[in-house]
């Protein structure tokens, strides 16, 4: 798990997703415990872990359910309990349950320091109006929908496999040929991989069905359940061993490929991709899975020492460009190219198209169609215009 470029680049970063990949983990986890045993003291835990599984980010108040749904169903898929024996079982836990809905009310309210007020989205006053608010925010959100960017396409809703996409091409090779042999080699009477299976399947069932596709981030969770599956299917490999030599190298071929992965990728962890990818992912995905601006400070480093005096730039991500060593900074001119120095955040070019999508395609955007005279770290692309060669300029 930590050697995932993916978590690692996260995990550098002061958004919500690494809040939420601990937290939910933590959450199911103490379901999962909870429901082998629901005393009071794991009652009490319960509730305040799930409380702050909802303050780390909305989206838990559908990937928990969807994650513990998806083990409840498998439990009664694989061991068809009566009718009788799943009533007593329920109701045996209804108070506890309201002991831990409870605390997690209690917690969840203090974390807006007991708020109460009206609120719009539900047009009367209540604790913690701003969680109900937010929940409004993100429903909103959802159904209009985000501009996505996918194979060189432009969606506002998405695609359905987008996440299937982000994965098979973030994800380092070895990890998933880990992933694929504890799928189908241990997952057979092993729990704990059948239990981080189902938790990686309701994170990503509910991701499907999102409108909102804007990189690897929003299902980072999964991460969790693939690196047990992973583990898994290493131990797997060396327990074999011992009556096949292939699969103990396998194992040491795989893992020692997985580290040598992560620390090559270093310190480049946002815009990683496997070798499916190819030499030009800017034309699969952008994003947060490729430039979220971690390349501007290094921008401003190559211009110092190119001794510009100005720069076309239009930046996607905000960020003091005087302190980063920027000469004077003009914006640039999408559809036709200025004399001298000229850049673009990737994110800007590919995944908004200056703002317009897929509308307008008869504007040509002429970034497309010169090639760069570098590439500043991964999201970046710098031309030199020389005076004189652009018509009317």
């Amino acid at each position: 798990f930590t050697f995932l470029p993916p978590v690692l680049a996260h995990a550098g970063l002061a958004t919500t997703d690494m809040a939420l990949t601990a937290m939910l983990t933590a959450a199911f986890l103490m379901f999962i415990v909870w429901v082998g045993n629901p005393t009071w003291k794991k009652s009490l835990a319960f509730g305040a872990i799930s409380a702050l599984t909802v303050l780390s980010k909305f989206s838990s108040l559908v990937y928990f359910p969807a994650a513990c749904g998806s083990a409840a169903v498998w439990y009664l898929f694989t061991h068809r309990p009566s009718i009788r024996e799943t009533m007593r079982a329920v109701l045996s836990r209804l108070a506890p349950l309201c002991m831990a809905a409870t605390i997690c009310l209690v917690v969840v309210w203090a974390g807006y320091r007991f708020s109460f007020g009206t609120s719009h989205f539900l047009s009367m006053k209540v604790a913690a109006p701003e969680l109900f608010d937010g929940i409004e925010q993100v429903k909103y959100h959802n159904s209009n929908g985000h501009l996505a960017y996918l194979f060189g396409k432009h969606s506002q809703y998405g695609w359905w496999y987008y996440y299937f996409v982000v994965l098979a091409l973030k994800t380092p090779l070895p990890f998933l040929a880990l992933l694929g042999i504890g799928m189908f080699g241990a997952v057979k009477g092993n729990r704990g991989v059948q239990f981080g299976l189902l938790f990686a399947g309701g994170v990503l069932i509910v991701a499907i069905f999102s409108h909102i596709n804007i990189g690897v981030r929003h299902v980072l969770p999964i991460y969790v359940g693939m690196s047990i599956a992973a583990a898994a299917g290493a131990v797997k490999l060396f327990e074999q061993s011992n009556s096949s030599t292939w699969a103990g190298w396998t194992g040491v071929v795989l893992i020692g490929w997985m580290v040598a992965t992560s620390i090559a990728s270093h310190p480049d962890y946002i815009p990683y991709f496997n070798v499916l990818a190819g030499d030009e992912p800017e034309n699969i995905l952008a994003d947060s899975d490729l430039d979220w601006g971690q390349d501007n400070k290094r921008l401003g480093q190559r211009l110092t020492e190119l001794g510009a005096t100005e720069v076309n730039f239009s930046q996607f991500f905000y960020a003091d460009l005087k302190a980063l060593g920027y000469p004077s900074v003009r914006e640039i001119d999408a559809t036709k190219p200025a004399p001298g120095w000229n850049a673009v955040n990737l994110t800007l070019l590919k995944a908004v198209r200056f703002g317009w999508g897929d509308d307008h395609p008869e504007w040509q955007i002429w970034m497309n169609q010169i090639k760069p005279t570098e590439r500043i770290g991964k999201g970046i692309w710098l031309w030199y215009i020389p005076p004189g060669s652009v018509p009317g300029r």
